[in-house]
């Protein structure tokens, strides 16, 4: 596997067949979120904790 280009990556979102779509959800801003070689993924704003014990 290779590293994809802006093209590649915003071709491969907008592919019509299902076996070779880049499925991102959700992609909120296409222009801000896919960079030169990247997609920016954002988290959420809850998370949930797992206490591993008294530090």
């Amino acid at each position: 596997m290779s590293a994809l280009l802006r093209e590649d990556i915003l071709a491969a979102i907008d592919e019509d067949d299902h076996d070779r779509k880049l499925i991102v959800t959700q992609l909120l801003d296409r222009k801000k979120q896919v960079g030169p070689g990247s997609i920016d993924l954002r988290l959420g704003t809850e998370f949930i904790l797992n206490p591993i014990g008294d530090l």
